[in-house]
């Protein structure tokens, strides 16, 4: 199969996006930009194409698609109901990084359910994204275009790395804005639960309920690990995701000294060749300081750095990105300094842990 890349410029969405959009109706899948990750979509209702994201993927079917809709009003009719709490977080959320999982409608009957009773539907803020599932005239389901496991793509570059020659059409969103994943909240009319954390912090979700009134617990969910019978209720709650090819470990420590001393201890440990650094400005900074003129040192083969914001954007922005540049340069093991899980902290930690082997240490 050859993959047409799309590109679109200010004037010509619609002229652009009919291409993909009539691929989809048709029953094809196509990778598009979101605001927070590349997605690899399907018309929702169409099984076999649904199917067809599992297989391209190589996910388990067991692990439930978000299906994409163009705005609010949509996505009630997915459900069985709908509530003060239910139009308090879309209304502000959405459009935006926000995924809200609800019993489904009798009607609805897709294999995006992964054989829940649930689904979770979102609104993309991302134009490109909305305009695409408005010309569709369909709900569109999409995991994160990437091979499952992979970290998730969050440009072009990396969704033609893994998809080129799998699908029909890939469009050129450049990079995205969050780069990280949806929050995921699911709601039954009694029990509140974040299951994954992103852009849309838990104090952000507080923040809504408190503003209207609504007396209701927001229960974490999202450091709880699955057994192996368990089906998780939404996208990455269960299987190992996220990962680089090389090994990641988390630097972690009470002040930059004891970060320091672990990052030396790693490198003239005499275990890796080659290693890559993603690290806070200030702990890079103090890094070229203390070592630059250490024959190890050689051993750095990339560092990026992102600034540490008060709500952890930057790194979160940087982690997928990072994985694949260092992927393209063979490393054998990143290490990745924590960061307080405050805003898209949570989400950058979780993420991290989940393509860490060892996790903290």
């Amino acid at each position: 199969m050859r993959t047409k890349i799309i590109k679109i410029a200010e004037n010509n969405y619609a002229e652009a996006l009919s291409e993909p959009a009539k691929a989809l109706r048709e029953g094809k899948i196509v990778a598009f930009p979101t605001e927070t990750v590349y997605g690899l979509g399907a018309a929702w209702n169409n099984a076999e194409a649904v199917y067809n994201i599992f297989k391209t993927k190589g996910r388990p079917q067991d692990n439930p698609l978000i299906v994409h809709v163009a705005k609010q009003e949509d996505m009630k009719t997915y459900f069985a109901f709908w509530d003060r709490l239910a139009e308090a977080l879309t209304k502000d959320f959405c459009p935006g990084p926000f995924t809200l999982i609800m019993p489904k409608a009798d009607h609805v009957k897709s294999p995006v359910t992964a054989g829940l009773s649930t689904i979770g539907i979102r609104v993309p803020s991302n134009r490109i994204a909305r305009e695409l599932i408005s010309l569709t005239n369909v709900g569109i389901a999409a995991p994160s275009a990437n091979l499952s496991g992979k970290p998730s793509p969050t440009t072009l570059e990396d969704c033609v790395e893994d998809l080129e020659g799998k699908v029909e059409y890939i469009i050129d969103g450049g990079d995205c804005e969050f780069g990280v994943e949806s929050t995921i909240v699911s709601w039954d009319g009694e029990v509140l639960k974040l299951l994954r954390p992103g852009a849309i912090s838990e104090a952000d979700i507080k923040a809504v309920l408190d503003r209207n009134s609504i007396d209701v617990e927001l229960i974490d969910k999202t450091g709880k690990l699955l057994s192996e019978d368990e089906k998780p209720e939404a996208p990455g709650m269960k299987y190992r995701h996220y990962a680089p090819k090389a090994e990641v470990n988390i630097i972690t420590g009470s002040n930059v000294e004891e970060k320091l001393d672990y990052i030396n201890k790693i490198i003239t440990n005499g275990n890796f060749d080659r290693i890559g650094l993603l690290i806070s400005e200030t702990l890079a900074a103090c890094f070229r300081s203390e070592f630059s003129n250490n024959e190890e040192y050689n051993l750095i083969k990339n560092m990026v750095t992102f600034r540490k914001d008060e709500r952890n954007q930057e790194a979160a922005h940087n982690l997928f990105k990072s994985f694949r540049i260092m992927d393209r340069e063979n490393l054998d093991l990143i290490l990745v300094e924590a960061v307080d899980e405050i805003g898209s902290g949570k989400a950058f930690m979780n993420r991290l842990r989940k393509a860490s082997v060892k996790g903290d240490l």
